[in-house]
């Protein structure tokens, strides 16, 4: 029996097996990490942006094809970790608006809303590169397109377009030379494939994978050796809400501050992804935008080490609350959660958008007193599965319970 449109519930049901099916492969997928950074992340952080949708999103028999795309683009958005996630982020993001206000697609209505998509995605990016997540989408959706006039049946459709992507994928080191060199394909374009396979196994076998991670296929040993060489250290997000977000103005701003930079969203909510020294710098240059929220700052040198240097097999996690001094979080290889404080509606993320320095100027000098908030369960989620990919075992150690919120947000993760 075929397929012959779409509607809210079976996109939603769909995309589901898709996220399963990249959820299974997330470790892997952070094993071949290594553009445009060896840092080891990228499935982690494709399946931090995408698990959302499973879990927080309900849906009706009765939905529209709309509410589903719109839904899942502002849990995608809302969500997005890394390069890749923006990126996944921005694609749901134009196929929401592709399929605003109809209730149900047929192939050639799906074809023309990925159209919307795939130029969405690419303008997210200052600097969109072939050879990654944005050529396997391109492929993709391009291969549809061509066949969408003719094929009415959307399993048809979708195994031609896996088809094609899988021959894409298996070109991407042809056009990155660090591919190449570490005999890998890209970590997020395979992870977008993974996703349509998980796809593809629902529509036609009605196979939903279960939420466990499949064992990981060797990977080559030359990985290990891809040095970082990266011009700047930290990985920075924030989320900006506001009113008539200028897209351009900001991305033209975010590089004066660094490199791989990718803007998701809408006009009113934004998630920005770059690489930078001055990871505070940005948080306040976008505070001038618009609210500034979920802030975070990965050091990927000390993401390259977990990834490829040689460790012990217990990690540790602290929150900020401990605080060490830096010297001594690097000699113990010791991970850190930030705590968020705020001195009235200034907001800031502890040690990354405020030192311990300008803490005790502002204590001594602002007429409102901190409070701090713990980190989210979703920090610690986040945090727990990048460790696991990397070491066998995580201890995480934080104040008593009768003392902070901190402990219950690192149980409930």
């Amino acid at each position: 029996m075929g397929i012959y449109y779409i509607d809210g519930k079976r996109f939603y049901q769909s995309l589901s097996a898709g996220i399963r099916r990249l959820l299974s492969r997330q470790d892997y997928l952070n094993k071949i990490n290594v553009f445009p950074v060896p840092d080891g992340d990228t499935g982690t952080n494709m399946g931090f942006t995408m698990s959302a949708v499973e879990s927080s999103f309900n849906i009706e028999d009765n939905v529209s094809i709309s509410q589903a795309a719109e839904g899942i683009s502002e849990l995608t958005i809302n969500n997005a970790r890394g390069n890749s996630g923006a990126i996944l982020a921005q694609f749901f993001t134009g196929f929401s608006e592709g399929v605003k206000d109809k209730y149900k697609l047929t192939p050639l209505e799906f074809s023309h809303a990925l159209q919307i998509a795939k130029q969405y995605s690419y303008d997210a990016l200052m600097k969109p590169k072939e050879g990654t997540i944005l050529t396997v989408i391109s492929d993709w959706i391009n291969a549809i397109h061509k066949v969408s006039s003719n094929i009415t049946d959307f399993k048809k459709l979708l195994t031609h377009g896996l088809n094609e992507a899988l021959i894409s994928l298996s070109e991407t080191p042809k056009k990155l030379d660090v591919l190449s060199k570490a005999g890998v394909v890209d970590a997020g374009a395979q992870g977008f494939v993974n996703i349509l396979e998980g796809i593809n196994n629902f529509i036609h076998r009605g196979i939903v994978e279960e939420r466990t991670t499949e064992a990981i296929i060797e990977t080559p040993s030359v990985i290990e050796s891809i040095s970082f060489n990266e011009k700047y250290r930290f990985c920075t997000e924030c989320l900006i809400s506001g009113n008539d977000l200028d897209r351009s103005k900001l991305k033209s701003k975010l590089t004066e501050w660094g490199d791989s930079i990718v803007v998701a969203g809408s006009n009113s909510r934004m998630k920005i992804h770059i690489h930078t020294d001055q990871p505070k710098k940005v948080i306040h240059m976008c505070q001038t935008f618009g609210t500034v929220s979920d802030e975070k700052a990965d050091d990927m040198i000390r993401q390259q080490h977990d990834a490829h240097g040689i460790h012990q097999e217990i990690a540790v996690l602290v929150d900020s609350g401990c605080d060490l001094p830096e010297d001594i979080l690097r000699k113990y290889n010791i991970h850190m959660i930030p705590v968020r404080l705020n001195f009235g509606p200034e907001h800031f993320v502890d040690k990354m958008t405020i030192t311990s320095g300008e803490f005790w100027e502002r204590l001594e000098t602002n007429p409102h007193h901190p409070q701090t908030s713990q980190p989210t369960p979703g920090d610690f989620l986040r945090q727990y599965q990048l460790l696991s990919s990397h070491y066998k075992q995580a201890v995480s150690i934080h104040i008593p319970a009768n003392l902070s919120g901190t402990y219950q947000s690192a149980l409930l993760a």
